[in-house]
C-alpha cells in the first residue's frame, strides 16, 4: 500500500505520521484569528464573520518562511456568502410612548406624536400609545394644547420595544390661566361661604350681594341660585317678626330695644314706612325724657310773725343796752325792730344815736 503513494525516484518515504494542532480566537466584532500546525505544515489566517458573508485571508505552508530554499508559502483570500438576507423580513423595533404632565405626572390624553421621518402622526388617546417602526433614527415631536412641544431624537433597535416617557411643561400662558382659575375658585368659595353666614345672621341684603358675586364668577352655581330664590320669602318673614317685636318692646317701654328691632326692619326694607315712623317717634320720646328741667328756686323763708308787744319788748331791751353803753348789742336790736317795723320812730332814732356813739368810741368824731 505504501508503494502506491511513493515515488520510486525520490528519497522520501510514502508513509507519514504527524500530530495536528489548531485553534482560533473570536472577537465580539466578528473578527476571528486562526492558526493550525501539523507535523509538516503551518497555516494561519484571519476571518471576518458577517451575518450575510465571511471573508478569509490566510497564509498556508508558513513553515517555508523559515525553511531552507526552495520554499513556496501560499497566500489565500476567500469570500463566502449565504442567502439569509433573502429569507429575512424587514428589521423592526417598537416604541411605547407615555405622555405626562411635568408637574403632576398625570397622563395627558389625546396628545399628538409626530414622527418626522415617516411623515405620520399618532394620537395617544389615553396618554399612551405603541407603534412598530423599521430600525433607524427618528425625530419625535409631542404636541398637546397649552403645553410646550417636546422634541426628541430616538433610535429604534431591531426586536426591541423601547419605553419613552415625555414630561411636558405647560406654556406660560397656560400657567397664568391656571393661577387665575385657582383664584377664581377661591373667590367663588369665599363669596358663597360669606353669603351663607349673612343669610344665617338675617343680613339678607349682604347675603344677596354675595350670592350675586358668586353667579358673576360662575353663572351655573346651583347653590347660589337656590339661596337667591329663598331670600325674599325669608325677608318678608323676618320683617314680620321684627315688626311684632318692636311693637311689643314699645308697649313695654323698652324704647332702646324697640328702636333696635325697627332698625332691623329698616335694614331689610329701607322703604318700610312703619319702621321709619317707629324710629322717629321713639327717638323723640327718648330725647324728651333726657331733656333737663330747670331747678325751682328755693322759696324764701317766711319772716316770723311778731306782735307789737314783742316789738315793744325788744325796743325796751335795746334802750337798756344803750343806757348800759352796750352799743353793739343795742344796734343789732334796733335794726331788728326796723326790719319788723320800718316805721318805728323810736328804733330809728336810737339807731342813729347808737351809730354816732360807736363812731365816737372808735375815734371817728
Amino acid at each position: 500500500m505504501g508503494e502506491d503513494y511513493t515515488d520510486s525516484t525520490a528519497s522520501i518515504s510514502g508513509w507519514a505520521f504527524g500530530i495536528f494542532f489548531g485553534g482560533s480566537i473570536r472577537f465580539p466584532f466578528g473578527l476571528e484569528l486562526i492558526a493550525e500546525i501539523d507535523g509538516r505544515d503551518g497555516n494561519a489566517g484571519i476571518k471576518y464573520h458577517h451575518k450575510y458573508f465571511t471573508t478569509t485571508f490566510a497564509i498556508t505552508k508558513a513553515e517555508h518562511f523559515w525553511s531552507p530554499k526552495p520554499y513556496s508559502p501560499r497566500f489565500t483570500i476567500g469570500l463566502e456568502t449565504n442567502n439569509r438576507f433573502m429569507l429575512e423580513g424587514p428589521k423592526v423595533g417598537a416604541i411605547e410612548c407615555i405622555v405626562r404632565d411635568h408637574t403632576s405626572k398625570q397622563l395627558l390624553p389625546n396628545s399628538i406624536v409626530d414622527i418626522k421621518e415617516i411623515n405620520k402622526r399618532y394620537k395617544a388617546k389615553g396618554g399612551t400609545f405603541m407603534v412598530s417602526l423599521p430600525v433607524g433614527n427618528y425625530t419625535l415631536t409631542v404636541i398637546k394644547p397649552n403645553y410646550v412641544d417636546y422634541i426628541a431624537k430616538i433610535l429604534v433597535k431591531p426586536g426591541v420595544k423601547s419605553k419613552l416617557i415625555f414630561n411636558l411643561k405647560k406654556t406660560e400662558e397656560a400657567l397664568r390661566y391656571e393661577v387665575a382659575l385657582r383664584q377664581k375658585q377661591t373667590n367663588i368659595k369665599k363669596y358663597f361661604d360669606q353669603g351663607k353666614v349673612y343669610y344665617t345672621q338675617g343680613k339678607l341684603n349682604e347675603a344677596k350681594s354675595s350670592f350675586n358675586m358668586v353667579l358673576s364668577l360662575n353663572p351655573d352655581h346651583q347653590q347660589a341660585k337656590e339661596y337667591l330664590v329663598i331670600i325674599e320669602p325669608r325677608r318678608a318673614e323676618l320683617i314680620s317678626v321684627y315688626t311684632s317685636e318692636a311693637r311689643s318692646r314699645t308697649r313695654a317701654k323698652d324704647l332702646a330695644k324697640a328702636i333696635e328691632y325697627w332698625q332691623k326692619v329698616f335694614d331689610l326694607d329701607p322703604n318700610n314706612t312703619d319702621a321709619k315712623a317707629g324710629i322717629a317717634s321713639l327717638q323723640k320720646q327718648i330725647a324728651a325724657a333726657k331733656k333737663p328741667t330747670k331747678p325751682k328756686k328755693p322759696a324764701k323763708p317766711k319772716e316770723p310773725v311778731i306782735t307789737k308787744a314783742q316789738i315793744q319788748a325788744l325796743y325796751k331791751n335795746g334802750v337798756s343796752n344803750f343806757t348800759a353803753e352796750k352799743y353793739n348789742e343795742a344796734l343789732k336790736i334796733f335794726k331788728q325792730i326796723i326790719a319788723y317795723d320800718p316805721n318805728h320812730k323810736g328804733a330809728k332814732d336810737y339807731k342813729k344815736r347808737t351809730e354816732a356813739r360807736i363812731r365816737v368810741l372808735k375815734g371817728g368824731g
